[in-house]
This record gives structure tokens, sequence and C-alpha cells, in this order.
């Protein structure tokens, strides 16, 4: 069965002879892994579109876990400056690692895309943490709370709460497991990033790495160490 989608090349590694393996981000399905056999002349699958970073329309055919990539068409692409394109490869590698395989996540697609639109004007920090809170709460793991719930309407600005990714927001006073997070930083994310200060930034960048940590079973994420934020 042939499918269509919009998409973006994660990462690619050399496969057999002039073969590639691609882990793709699809509008439609998710993420997906495909075998590319580029043309060395021009044909339906170009060596040169099969580059991260680049808005591609995709065809693909086949069943099981691997795919066979049919077709590549470049649709545009974005210029990344050093600092934004190692933040970029930081949102690659979180959605390779973070997200289950044909998992359709269309929303988180769009808003990868307009993150990597965003980081082409300014590579602030922003625009990262923006992405890893959007990244979460697509995949279930939400640090925003309803604000009509009972919990939100029970947290104190000057105490302190803990949060697991499979459970929620823990009690301070009956349950101390999971991440450590300030009712200040809970009411906060709320409104925008640009108008945290700097220490809730600060605590903010550390509840989001402890949270991916815990998602990733404590496995480092390579990116991570070459990104500034």
């Amino acid at each position: 069965m042939q499918q269509q989608s919009f998409a973006y090349i994660l990462n690619r590694h050399p496969y057999r002879e002039n073969s590639l393996l691609l882990n793709i981000f699809t509008e439609t399905q998710g993420k997906i892994t495909c075998i590319a056999r580029p043309a060395k002349k021009r044909g339906k699958v170009m060596r040169g579109n099969l580059e991260p970073f680049r808005y591609l329309s995709i065809e693909w055919s086949g069943r099981g876990e691997v795919f066979s990539l049919r077709q590549a068409d470049e649709r545009g692409r974005h210029y990344l400056a050093h600092q934004a394109l190692l933040k970029a490869l930081y949102f690659n590698e979180l959605l390779i690692r973070l997200v289950y395989p044909a998992q359709p996540l269309s929303d988180l697609f769009l808003y990868y895309k307009n993150s990597l639109h965003a980081l082409a004007k300014s590579d602030d920090v922003r625009v990262v943490m923006n992405f890893e809170l959007y990244l979460l709460y697509s995949l279930g793991h939400g640090l925003v709370f309803s604000q009509t719930s009972d919990t939100a309407e029970l947290i104190d600005d000057k105490k302190y709460y803990y949060y697991l990714p499979e459970v929620g927001l823990l009690s301070h006073d009956l349950d101390r497991r999971g991440i450590c997070i300030s009712g200040k930083l809970i009411h906060a994310l709320h409104q925008s990033l640009s108008s945290f200060s700097p220490a809730l930034l600060l605590e903010l960048r550390t509840v989001l790495d402890s949270v991916i940590r815990l998602l990733l079973a404590g496995k480092p994420l390579n990116s991570r160490k070459l990104v500034e934020i």
C-alpha cells in the first residue's frame, strides 16, 4: 500500500550498497523508518533532498516497521545558523528518542515546522523550551495543569510540589516522588515564556531536563551536550 504525506528527515545513515536508512517525521503518520535508494541522475528520490530541515512531499510503500521511500520532492527548506542548527538537531533527537513509531501527531508536526521557522529568525532559548513543552504535552506528559481543576486552585506559589510523567502532579506533603517543581512555576506556565524572570527560566530548564531524562530512563542525548540552552 502506497502512502503520501508532507515530512521532514530527522536523520539518515548509510544502508547496504547505495541505500540510506531514514528516520522521517510525517504529518499524517508520525515517525516512520524508510529505506531509500537515491537516483544518481534526476529521479523520484534525489539524494540531495534527503537532508534534515527540508520540507518534503514524500511517498512510501510497504508493511511492517521499515518502508520503501518511493518519492521525495522538496517544497522548502529552513536556513539555520550554527547555534540554531544545533538546537534543531536537538529537536530531531528528541523526536527520534521520545515519539513512538506510527503515532499520528499532526499538531506536533506543525509546531515542529513553526519552531524551525522561529529558530531561523532567532535561536532564543525560549524557542527550545516552548518546543520541549509542546512535545511533552503532545505525548501526554504536559506540565501545564488546568487552571479550573481542584489541584490548580490549591497550588501555593510559596510551596514546592512533585511531578511524575505517568502520574501527574503530586502533593508536596503526601508524596515526595518525582521531580520537584515550585508552585510559582506551575502558575507561570499558563503565561508566555517571554514574561519569565531569569530565575523562572532557570527552574524550567532544570525541570525540563529532569522530565526528559526520566522519560529516557537516564540515557543521555548526544545533541544536548552541544546545545547552549
